[in-house]
């Protein structure tokens, strides 16, 4: 089978003849490309050159299918200073601002240091950017993409985050989300119905593209997402377009690179299909074996292994060995497509990478 076969038998249920293996290998060769620091066995290699030495599929992840537009009375403006950038969304009723500093990873790396909704006077300002914010679907951008990656991956769409997460996390932040919808819950779920409304044309787009799989949905996290909330608002989201998307033949994913040890059984009733980065222990509480306990068939797990596990100095060799034998051997009672949670970072030693590699090969002969 080809790495694509093999990642569309899983996601339909069926067995392939080998674990699909999707690393993330962006993040450590740009870093250490960018530095000249890359180890002499890979000098002068393409990301693909390596991705194949270590009998990797593509990651896939840059498919698109819609691109947001704003109509000519939200004007927005940035201002670099230094490693900082601000951006100013300004409008008729009003601007709001918010400030992202660049990682050590590049310019295209911003961290988000200060976020567009700061007190109750931004809501309205915010509330008119969404209103006044369409999509435009970019279908043969995505099939070009999609012939170009061929049989070396599977194409993926990542969308972003679902209406009232992206409040939480990315309008206001998780320091202040909370007392928002302490004091001013009101104002929080009329945005969250703003925001919703636009993104049903997007939702609708995706149901139409040529696209089969897409990350609707970042960062849940049982501390910061706990039950009681994920349930309320959640849940019933997915459970509106889970079906939908099934009886099209796509499969709705969220990025599942936080601890999700008390959301699992939520992740079934909302209709979740797939977990896609999938962190668990020791990087964080939730452990491999609970997730397919509870999953089984229902979510596909997308990852499973953590990526301190490939760096020397946070994990032993010993302790990578036996994360793997916990893998293997829940493996047969769930849904795999093995990859590193989140990314294979800079500080990884790739002769960890090449001994997942040939394990899953050893597995498959």
């Amino acid at each position: 089978m080809t790495h694509r076969e093999r990642f569309r038998a899983v996601l339909e249920g069926r067995q392939p003849d080998r674990l699909p293996w999707v690393p993330r290998l962006e993040i450590w060769y740009d870093y250490h490309t960018q530095r000249g620091s890359l180890p002499e066995e890979y000098r002068g290699w393409s990301l693909d050159e390596v991705r194949r030495s270590v009998a990797a599929a593509r990651s896939g992840r840059e498919g698109v299918i819609a691109v947001p537009r704003h109509d000519g009375s939200v004007e927005v403006r940035e201002e670099w200073r230094g490693d900082e950038l601000t951006r100013y969304w300004v409008t008729p009723v009003g601007t709001v601002s918010e400030r992202f500093r660049q990682s050590a990873y590049g310019s295209d790396n911003l961290m988000r240091i200060e976020h567009v909704i700061k007190g109750l006077p931004d809501y309205p300002v915010v509330t008119y950017i969404v209103q006044h914010t369409h999509f435009e679907p970019t279908y043969d951008d995505f099939r070009r993409y999609d012939e170009e990656i061929g049989d070396e991956g599977f194409p993926i769409c990542v969308i972003g985050d679902i209406p009232f997460h992206k409040i939480l996390r990315e309008y206001i932040g998780y320091n202040h989300a909370y007392y928002e919808l302490q004091d001013h819950r009101d104002e929080v779920e009329a945005l969250a119905e703003v925001l919703s409304s636009t993104h049903a044309q997007l939702e609708q787009l995706m149901l139409e593209s040529p696209a089969d799989l897409f990350v609707y949905g970042v960062h849940f996290d049982s501390q910061m997402l706990p039950p009681p909330v994920f349930d309320k608002y959640i849940v019933p989201y997915y459970q509106k377009l889970s079906g939908q998307f099934a009886s099209r033949g796509k499969w709705l994913a969220v990025h599942q690179d936080a601890d999700a040890s008390l959301l699992l059984d939520s992740y079934v009733e909302a209709g979740i299909h797939v977990a896609d980065c999938f962190a668990c222990w020791p990087m964080v509480p939730c452990r491999f074996e609970d997730a397919v306990d509870h999953w089984k068939q229902s979510v596909v797990i997308w990852g499973g292994i953590p990526s301190t596990l490939l760096c020397p100095m946070a994990a032993t060799e010993e302790e990578l060995d036996e994360h793997l034998d916990t893998v293997w051997a829940k493996t047969p009672e769930g849904r795999v497509i093995l990859g590193i949670a989140d990314n294979v970072m800079p500080e990884a030693d790739m002769a960890r990478v090449k001994k997942i590699a040939e394990r899953i090969e050893r597995l498959g002969d």
